[in-house]
Protein backbone atom coordinates (compact mmCIF):
# COMPACT_ATOMS: atom_id res chain seq x y z
CA UNK A 1 0.00 0.00 0.00
CA UNK A 2 1.51 3.14 -0.95
CA UNK A 3 1.40 6.44 1.05
CA UNK A 4 -0.85 9.31 0.37
CA UNK A 5 -0.72 13.07 1.77
CA UNK A 6 -3.77 14.77 3.27
CA UNK A 7 -4.33 18.30 1.89
CA UNK A 8 -3.21 19.38 5.14
CA UNK A 9 -0.10 17.31 4.74
CA UNK A 10 0.56 18.73 1.18
CA UNK A 11 -0.04 22.13 2.50
CA UNK A 12 2.37 21.84 5.40
CA UNK A 13 5.24 19.75 3.39
CA UNK A 14 5.00 22.90 1.14
CA UNK A 15 5.43 25.50 3.52
CA UNK A 16 7.79 23.82 5.51
CA UNK A 17 9.70 22.35 3.12
CA UNK A 18 9.98 24.62 0.54
CA UNK A 19 9.24 21.37 -2.01
CA UNK A 20 7.00 21.88 -5.28
CA UNK A 21 3.24 19.89 -4.90
CA UNK A 22 4.32 17.37 -7.50
CA UNK A 23 7.10 15.70 -4.88
CA UNK A 24 4.81 15.63 -1.92
CA UNK A 25 3.77 12.30 -2.39
CA UNK A 26 7.76 11.19 -3.07
CA UNK A 27 8.72 12.75 0.07
CA UNK A 28 6.07 11.50 2.21
CA UNK A 29 6.90 8.01 0.85
CA UNK A 30 10.73 7.96 1.37
CA UNK A 31 9.79 9.71 5.15
CA UNK A 32 7.92 6.74 6.27
CA UNK A 33 10.02 4.01 4.85
CA UNK A 34 13.54 5.42 5.78
CA UNK A 35 12.36 7.60 8.46
CA UNK A 36 12.81 6.71 12.09
CA UNK A 37 10.17 5.58 14.33
CA UNK A 38 9.58 7.09 18.26
CA UNK A 39 10.83 4.04 19.49
CA UNK A 40 14.30 3.59 17.96
CA UNK A 41 15.39 7.65 19.45
CA UNK A 42 15.61 8.13 23.18
CA UNK A 43 16.86 11.40 25.84
CA UNK A 44 15.92 14.91 25.11
CA UNK A 45 14.23 13.81 21.68
CA UNK A 46 12.51 11.11 22.73
CA UNK A 47 11.11 12.91 26.47
CA UNK A 48 10.45 15.86 23.89
CA UNK A 49 8.13 13.71 21.78
CA UNK A 50 6.21 11.78 24.53
CA UNK A 51 5.15 15.23 26.19
CA UNK A 52 4.57 16.90 22.51
CA UNK A 53 3.41 14.76 20.44
CA UNK A 54 -0.26 13.37 20.91
CA UNK A 55 -0.20 10.04 19.43
CA UNK A 56 -3.79 9.27 20.71
CA UNK A 57 -5.40 6.43 18.45
CA UNK A 58 -4.20 5.19 15.17
CA UNK A 59 -1.34 7.68 15.05
CA UNK A 60 2.56 6.98 14.82
CA UNK A 61 5.55 9.64 13.96
CA UNK A 62 8.32 8.82 11.98
CA UNK A 63 11.93 11.45 12.05
CA UNK A 64 13.35 12.24 8.66
CA UNK A 65 15.65 15.14 7.99
CA UNK A 66 15.15 16.70 11.18
CA UNK A 67 11.67 17.02 10.65
CA UNK A 68 8.69 15.09 12.04
CA UNK A 69 6.05 13.15 10.01
CA UNK A 70 2.75 12.12 11.64
CA UNK A 71 0.91 9.30 9.71
CA UNK A 72 -2.01 7.60 10.32
CA UNK A 73 -1.80 3.89 10.32
CA UNK A 74 -3.69 3.96 6.96
CA UNK A 75 -0.21 5.64 5.87
CA UNK A 76 -1.84 8.61 5.20
CA UNK A 77 0.94 11.78 6.26
CA UNK A 78 -1.51 14.28 8.32
CA UNK A 79 1.10 17.05 8.83
CA UNK A 80 4.77 17.63 9.33
CA UNK A 81 6.31 19.64 12.84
Amino acid sequence: MKTTVSRHGTKRIRQRCGIPKKSTSRLAELAFREGLDKKEVNGRLRRWLDGYVDLEGDKFVRLYRGKIYLFSKKKVLITIL
